[in-house]
């Protein structure tokens, strides 16, 4: 087999990652859904002796860093760092029904949502890079608005999603300054 670099995938649809490529602490709370193969190499024709080791996954692609996330964007939909993140939110004004926000991104980081008019700005987000300082990805949220609002993020490669950002009816948008948000580094 062929020996990949830990943060590449494959032109085959396959990822396969050697003993020489490094640890396989990369993999450490990682979710790949897949069929493993483990594959030696010994060190000569006779000497019965391992040479190499590897794993080898049959997926589309594993997604890494800087090669993006599952998320698209649409009207209601940002896509923040990298398309990793999907952020989207609900609100509710008094004796109205749930609504669904209007996104519109701003940069690769950060992005807006609005509510009852593309004029009025309501929530500005942003989700960063925060690996080499803590080993986590971090939200930050903005609000003008006093209505009840749902704030949703998404990891779309790690599949874990953040609905705990809750601003109650009534009351002036708190910031959000979650460091800790996302456990999911790389």
């Amino acid at each position: 087999a062929s020996s990949h670099s830990a943060n590449h995938c494959p032109a085959t649809g396959g990822y396969v990652m050697r003993s020489s490529d490094g640890t396989l602490s990369y993999f450490n709370n990682k979710r790949i859904d897949a069929t493993w193969q483990l594959y030696l190499n010994n060190s000569g024709p006779s000497s019965g002796s391992v040479s190499d080791f590897g794993f080898a996954a049959d997926v589309s692609c594993v997604v890494h860093p800087g090669s993006g996330g599952g998320c698209t964007a649409n009207s209601t939909t940002l896509c923040l760092n990298n398309n990793r993140f999907k952020v989207t939110a609900t609100y509710q004004a008094p004796g109205d029904p749930v609504g669904t926000s209007h996104a519109v991104g701003l940069t690769s980081d950060t992005g807006y949502l609005w509510f009852f008019a593309s004029t009025n700005v309501e929530v500005v987000v942003k989700v960063l890079n925060g690996c080499g300082v803590n080993n986590r990805y971090w939200v930050f949220a903005g609000g003008l608005t006093n209505v009840r609002v749902v704030l949703t993020v998404e990891d779309t490669v790690a599949h874990v999603t953040h609905t705990n950002y809750v601003n109650p009816q009534g009351t002036a948008f708190l910031p959000i300054q979650d460091t800790l948000a996302f456990a999911t580094c790389p």
